[in-house]
């Protein structure tokens, strides 16, 4: 999992979602679920490719994991 999150780091940038007058989208902080052991919930962002090369690797890996139990 650690491995599969870097990869998506590595090849892609996470961006505050746009509105459509062009102002940026924050994700509200107080957004939380209320579990023992609590995290954000869902929030809408962009995630945009570094270059085609990265996005073409993590989908080559993606694709060679497939039906290993992974």
């Amino acid at each position: 999992m650690l491995v599969a999150c870097s990869a998506i780091v590595w090849a892609f940038e996470l961006k505050p979602k746009k509105r459509a007058d062009g102002s940026v989208q924050w994700p509200d902080p107080s957004h939380m679920s209320a579990d023992l052991i609590g995290g954000p919930l869902p929030f809408e962002f962009d995630l945009v490719t570094r270059s085609e090369e990265k996005a073409a690797r993590v989908r080559e890996l993606w694709q060679s994991v497939q039906g290993k139990g992974f």
